[in-house]
C-alpha cells in the first residue's frame, strides 16, 4: 500500500514538474508575447474603448428621451404689479396693487423626447470617430511590431548565451583532458610541475567563466520572460537552435514601401483626421435641425400634501422643430478653419520628414547588415582556423613537438575567437531586425 502511494506522488510530482516546464520556439513566444503582454493588452483595451466612443458619437443622433418631475415650494412669490381697476372698476384712479400669481406648492412631470434631423458637425462627427478607431487599431500593429522585435532579440541573446556555454563546457573537456595527459606527462618525466600548475589555472578560470555565463543565461531567459509577459517562476526550454536563423544574406538595393511603416500609417491616419475636422470647421455655418416633443402633468396647490395627489393634475403635450442658424461669429469660425488648415499643412510636413527618416534608417541598417555579415565572415573563418590550430597544438603537444604553453595559448584564442564570432552572429541578427521593422516587414499578424 505504502508502494502504491509512493509511486502515486512521484507520478503527481513528475507531472506537475513535466506541465510546468514550457518549451517555446521562437513563434510559440511571439504568440505568447502577443496573448499575454501588458503593453498589447493595453493597446487593445485602447482600441475597444475607441470602438466604444464611435458607438457613443453614433448615438448622439438618435431619438434622446428624458424625464423630469419638479416639487416646488414657493417660499416667497414673486409679485406683479397691475392698476387695481383692472379688477375693481370702483378701485381710484392709478391705484397700483401687488398680485402673486401662484401657489405655495407646484408639482410638474414631463418626458420630452429629441431628435435631431441635420447636423453637418454631427456626420463630420462620425467620420471622424470612425477613423479614430483605425488610429488605435494600426497603434495594436505598431506595439506588436515593436513587441516582437523585442522579443526576438532576446530570445536570439538567449540562444546565444546557451551555445556559448556549450562551446566553453566543450573546451573546459579538452582543458581537463589536457591536465590529465600532463598530469601523466609528469609523472613519466616529460612534462614539468609548472605545466600542470598553469593548465590547471586555465581549467580553473575556464570554470569560472561558465558559472558567470550560466548566471548571465538566467537573465537572458528572464528577460526573455518580460518580454512575452509570462511569470518569472515559470521554467522554459528554447527549441529552435541558432543555425535556424542564419540564412541571412546581403541585402541589395531596396524598394521602400513606406505605407507598410507603422508610424508612416498612423500619420496618414491622422492626415485623414485633420481632414476631416477642416471639413468640418467650413461647414459650421451650415444650420442644423431638430425635432422634440414633451408631454407632462401638473398641479399646485397652498397645501403640500395635495401636490402628491394624482388625481388633480393637468396634462400637456407639445411638439415642435428647432432650426439653429449661425449668423456671425466674429470671424471665429475663419480663424478655426486656418488653424485646422496649419495642423493639416504640420502633418504633410511630418510625413515628408519621417519619408526622409525612413529612408535613411534603411540605408543605415542594410549598411550596419552588410558590414555585420561581413565581420560575421571573418570570425567565423576565425573559429574554424582557431579549431585547427588548437586541433594540432595538441597532437603536437602530444607527440613531445610543442610546449604546453603553446596549446593553452591556442586555446585561449579558440575561446577569443568564439566570443567574437557569437558577438558577431548577434549583431547581425540585431541589423535584420530593425531592418525589418522599419521595411514594416515584421510579422505583425501572427
Amino acid at each position: 500500500m505504502n508502494f502504491k502511494i509512493t509511486v502515486a506522488l512521484i507520478s503527481c510530482i513528475f507531472y506537475n514538474t513535466a506541465f510546468a516546464q514550457q518549451t517555446l520556439s521562437l513563434n510559440d513566444c511571439i504568440d505568447y508575447a502577443i496573448k499575454n503582454h501588458s503593453s498589447i493588452k493595453n493597446a487593445e483595451l485602447d482600441y475597444k474603448s475607441s470602438k466604444s466612443k464611435v458607438g457613443e458619437t453614433r448615438a448622439m443622433g438618435l431619438p434622446q428621451i428624458n424625464g423630469k418631475w419638479d416639487v416646488n415650494n414657493n417660499i416667497n412669490i414673486q409679485k406683479q404689479f397691475i392698476e387695481a381697476r383692472t379688477f375693481e372698476p370702483s378701485a381710484p384712479e392709478g391705484l397700483i396693487i401687488p398680485i402673486a400669481f401662484g401657489l405655495d406648492y407646484g408639482t410638474n412631470m414631463n418626458i420630452t423626447a429629441t431628435q435631431l434631423i441635420f447636423d453637418a458637425s454631427y456626420i463630420m462627427g462620425l467620420k471622424a470617430a470612425n477613423t479614430y478607431t483605425q488610429l488605435f487599431e494600426q497603434s495594436v500593429n505598431k506595439t506588436k511590431t515593436q513587441l516582437i522585435a523585442d522579443v526576438s532579440k532576446a530570445y536570439y541573446l538567449a540562444l546565444i548565451t546557451e551555445e556559448r556555454i556549450n562551446q566553453l563546457e566543450e573546451n573546459e573537456k579538452l582543458l581537463t583532458q589536457l591536465l590529465e595527459d600532463t598530469k601523466i606527462l609528469l609523472t613519466s618525466g616529460f612534462s614539468e610541475s609548472l605545466d600542470v600548475k598553469r593548465t590547471t589555472v586555465n581549467v580553473n578560470n575556464l570554470k569560472v567563466e561558465i558559472q558567470k555565463l550560466k548566471s548571465l543565461k538566467n537573465l537572458t531567459f528572464n528577460l526573455l520572460k518580460f518580454q512575452i509577459g509570462m511569470p518569472q517562476s515559470e521554467t522554459i526550454t528554447l527549441t529552435d537552435k541558432l543555425e535556424n536563423f542564419m540564412s541571412i544574406a546581403p541585402t541589395e538595393k531596396l524598394s521602400i514601401e513606406y505605407s507598410l511603416n507603422s508610424d508612416f500609417q498612423i500619420l496618414e491616419i491622422q492626415k485623414t483626421l485633420n481632414s476631416i475636422n477642416l471639413q468640418n470647421e467650413k461647414l459650421r455655418f451650415l444650420p442644423s435641425l431638430g425635432a422634440f416633443y414633451s408631454t407632462g402633468i401638473n398641479y399646485g396647490s397652498n397645501a403640500f400634501g395635495d401636490v402628491f395627489n394624482f388625481g388633480n393634475y393637468m396634462g400637456y403635450n407639445m411638439v415642435g422643430a428647432s432650426l439653429n442658424v449661425p449668423i456671425f461669429s466674429s470671424g471665429q469660425r475663419k480663424y478655426r478653419v486656418d488653424q485646422a488648415r496649419i495642423e493639416t499643412q504640420k502633418i504633410d510636413n511630418n510625413i515628408e520628414f519621417l519619408k526622409q527618416s525612413i529612408d535613411m534608417q534603411v540605408a543605415q541598417y542594410q549598411s550596419e547588415l552588410a558590414d555585420n555579415l561581413s565581420v560575421l565572415k571573418i570570425r567565423k573563418e576565425n573559429k574554424e582556423l582557431a579549431e585547427e590550430v588548437y586541433s594540432i597544438s595538441k597532437i603536437k603537444y602530444e607527440q613531445g613537438m610543442t610546449s604546453n604553453f603553446e596549446v593553452l595559448s591556442a586555446q585561449t584564442d579558440l575561446k577569443t575567437a568564439q566570443t567574437d564570432y557569437y558577438s558577431a552572429l548577434y549583431d547581425v541578427l540585431v541589423a535584420q531586425i530593425e531592418l525589418n521593422k522599419v521595411m514594416g516587414n515584421s510579422n505583425i499578424n501572427k
